[in-house]
């Protein structure tokens, strides 16, 4: 089963050296804390999760999601 795509945003899909390329990220600017449940948008920090998946008409696909590590306003 797959991961529900509605909160993700395609920035960019390119072919580069034989490899489909995709870069993403998180649409949302607030997101509720998996713990409390309140919402917050203040970024912590930011990174970037690279993913292998199956191959798209014979070529590897490699994904680049932009990731952010939110604080949670109710523990302050």
């Amino acid at each position: 089963m797959s991961p529900p795509l509605d909160g993700v945003r395609v920035e960019r899909v390119w072919s580069a050296g034989g490899v489909v390329r995709i870069a993403a990220r998180a649409r949302e600017l607030r997101v509720k804390c998996p713990d409390c449940g309140r919402e917050t948008a203040r970024v912590h920090s930011r990174y970037v999760r690279t993913l292998g998946d199956v191959a798209a008409g014979g070529r590897p696909v490699l994904i680049t999601l932009g990731v952010r590590r939110l604080f949670c306003d109710s523990e302050l």
